[in-house]
């Protein structure tokens, strides 16, 4: 008995969502339009339904992406300007600096949450579309998203260490 070996799976065969392929989007909403039919859907089956189509538009907003870099920077000009211990005055106040944090954290999880309830954390929501977590940059993202978590409600002061702060 001789098996065929199974054919590579070619980059090129593999669809990713780039945000200027309008019909990459309008194909995974028909998708999640023709899944259900929504008069035989319970209401939070319909609510589900609406949700998901919500994330994925945000997911894929080029409008989003913006201001996601531009929270990005901001962020990372906040972190340059603070200092490394509260009892160091600096260039900008504790109090603007702890309320930024709060705002950039916010954003953050709202990126992360979009991303993962449009595609899925583990598993796919589409053929031929990653999840959340097959990404690297995302799980390194999910990654800092939880330390920063931690450090901002005060969780990394309860484990006794500052070291957490990225």
């Amino acid at each position: 008995l001789m098996v065929a070996p199974e054919e590579p799976v070619l980059a090129s065969q593999t669809k990713t969502i780039t945000k200027l392929d309008k019909a990459n989007v309008q194909d995974l909403l028909a998708t999640l339009d023709s899944r259900n039919d929504m008069s035989k859907m319970s209401y939070f089956g319909k609510v589900n339904k609406q949700l998901s189509r919500f994330f994925l538009i945000l997911a894929v907003s080029p409008a989003f992406d913006s201001v996601v870099y531009g929270t990005i920077i901001s962020s990372s000009i906040m972190l340059a300007c603070e200092m490394p211990a509260p009892e160091i005055p600096g260039i900008i106040p504790v109090e603007v600096s702890t309320q930024a944090n709060w705002i950039f954290t916010f954003i953050f999880i709202a990126e992360a949450l979009s991303k993962i309830y449009a595609y899925g954390l583990f598993i796919s929501k589409f053929e031929n579309y990653p999840p959340y977590m097959a990404s690297s940059w995302n799980r390194l993202d999910f990654f800092v998203l939880f330390i920063t978590i931690l450090e901002v409600t005060g969780v990394a002061r309860l484990l006794g260490s500052n070291t957490l702060r990225v």
